[in-house]
């Protein structure tokens, strides 16, 4: 709903039509035609970069709300725990310096 507001399209019944559990499905149900998705852009990257989906708008919302890597404190030292966190800041950096740039 906050999309349509972004966007300045108005809609009688926002949650009308399909609705979807996993944003997987909904991505599915776009490529296989059945209609527009809103969902994370880099969930779709790929699909937009070989041509199976296509932007059909440019505006973007951003959201104060975050995600959380959370993990018991007895394994702060746990090479792999250190290692995932490192991917993990690291995507997230790659992420929004692209975002800047795009």
């Amino acid at each position: 709903m906050d999309w349509f507001a972004a966007s300045g399209v108005p809609h009688p019944h926002p949650y009308g039509g399909l609705r979807f559990e996993q944003f997987s499905h909904v991505i599915q149900a776009a490529v296989a035609g059945l209609g527009l998705a809103l969902v994370p852009r880099f969930l779709v990257d790929q699909d937009l970069a070989e041509g199976r989906l296509r932007l059909a708008s440019t505006t973007s919302l951003y959201r104060d709300s975050a995600y959380y890597l959370v993990y018991p404190q007895s394994k702060h030292q746990n090479p792999a725990v250190i290692a995932f966190r490192g991917w993990v800041q690291e995507q997230a950096a790659l992420f929004w310096a692209a975002q800047r740039l795009g």
